[in-house]
């Protein structure tokens, strides 16, 4: 097991420390983030999303700066010699209510498997499946769990990815990452108040699109639109997912090749 960071501090790996694992078995908030070079990318738009969600839900935020937060990512992922190439670290959150610190761990996630924002070689089927859970919209530890149950939902369908569809029969997410579909070349997503989540990777496919004078629709996304649509992909801290179809539906893999580079040069703080 990997070292971590406990509310800025390097640790060794925990074992079976009491401590840890009641620690990690409450609640918490999330956000993954990519690292190339060592380099936390966009630090400043992560703690805002995340501050948000926590002050929305639990009336608590994490007071901790965009350069404490490079600074300890950079020394984590040297202290267990991961590779500068690229790396995706997790922030995990817990909050404490108000008027108290909540605590906090970093811990390293794995490589990227590319070293830049890029389009995935593999391309993959999706599937629907109806979901509702506590704090939808939130990134949540229930949301993660939500989502790598997605993934078994997903493939006893004979699929990769499955779109989470809440109760008004909306499309919301893949994997707690937006999806984007396309249509006519205009790029269409749900709107967060249908319970997408907020996230770094949304803003900068919307800011790409703005760039490329793309049209860019937040409208509520609906299954059928999964059969009449032209492209249909997700956006995630290891690049972008261009999907091949739905059910008889099959896509082109147009836009998120043209979205990719731009993504790789946009600044946000």
């Amino acid at each position: 097991m990997d070292s971590f960071c406990h509310n800025g501090t390097l640790c060794q790996p925990a074992g079976n420390r009491p401590d840890f694992t009641l620690l990690s078995e409450k609640p918490y908030f999330y956000q993954r983030m990519t690292v190339l070079s060592h380099r936390l990318l966009h630090p400043q738009t992560h703690l805002e999303i995340l501050n948000r969600a926590m002050e929305a839900a639990y009336g608590s935020r994490l007071e901790l700066s965009p350069e404490a937060l490079q600074q300890q990512t950079e020394r984590l992922l040297t202290a267990n010699h991961y590779p500068r190439q690229g790396n995706c670290v997790t922030l995990r959150v817990y909050p404490a209510g108000k008027d108290r610190t909540p605590d906090y761990l970093l811990i390293c996630s794995g490589p990227l498997y590319y070293s830049s924002y890029t389009v995935w070689h593999k391309r993959l089927m999706l599937t629907v499946m109806p979901c509702e859970y506590l704090l939808m919209g939130y990134p949540t530890g229930v949301s993660r769990q939500v989502a790598q149950y997605s993934r078994t939902v997903a493939e006893q369908s004979g699929c990769e990815r499955a779109v989470l569809e809440n109760m008004n029969g909306i499309l919301t997410l893949v994997e707690d990452e937006p999806i984007f579909l396309v249509h006519n070349q205009r790029v269409y997503t749900s709107p967060i108040e249908e319970g997408v989540t907020d996230s770094v990777m949304r803003r900068l496919v919307y800011e790409a699109c703005r760039q490329e004078k793309i049209e860019f629709h937040e409208i509520p996304l609906t299954r059928e639109m999964l059969t009449a649509c032209d492209e249909a992909f997700s956006a995630t801290p290891q690049g972008l997912v261009s999907f091949e179809g739905y059910e008889q539906a099959r896509y082109y893999n147009l836009t998120a090749g043209r979205l990719a580079p731009v993504l790789n040069r946009l600044e946000m703080p």
